[in-house]
């Protein structure tokens, strides 16, 4: 497909309105500015509609091309955006988990409190909790996989419970 085809203008235009939002999230994490992150997305985008190889559906998808276009981009201007890419990832992973997985895993192992003790303020057995971390943490694994967690990118390398 042609730059400037209508098909690759339709394209670009859905890539904006789908991935734009969530694109300027992350610069503006990783650049702590809006002016700037703002100056970055629309980089992106322009690399991206000069980009005259069509996806590989296989391969990419349009919001994993979009992420690496701004990771350079960010690099580009002197700021490293791999942790930030990491907590969004992991974040973004935590979202797509139910909510009671949710609770027990932020509860039992970022805050380290006894799987017990948030039984009794959950007001569940303690087995109950245990089999939430359990499913939780598998949960959390496939969704990790779903939004592209590289675990190279992770600030704490080699202290991952999650694989």
């Amino acid at each position: 497909m042609k730059r400037g085809s209508p098909t690759r203008e339709r394209e670009a235009r859905e890539a904006y309105s789908t991935y734009s939002a969530e694109l300027y999230s992350f610069a503006v994490r990783s650049l702590g500015a809006t002016g700037p992150a703002e100056e970055a997305v629309e980089e992106t985008f322009v690399r991206a509609w000069r980009t005259q190889d069509p996806l590989d559906p296989e391969v990419d998808t349009v919001r994993t091309s979009l992420f690496a276009i701004l990771h350079e981009v960010l690099v580009e201007r002197g700021h490293d955006p791999t942790a930030a890419l990491a907590t969004w990832q992991v974040e973004e992973a935590m979202r797509k988990i139910g909510p009671q997985h949710r609770e027990v895993l932020v509860e039992v192992h970022l805050r380290r409190r006894p799987s017990a003790e948030v039984a009794t303020e959950m007001g569940v057995p303690e087995a109950t909790v245990r089999g939430r971390v359990y499913d939780g943490l598998r949960a959390l694994r496939e969704a990790m996989d779903e939004v592209g967690f590289d675990q190279r990118l992770s600030p704490v390398r080699g202290e991952s419970n999650l694989r």
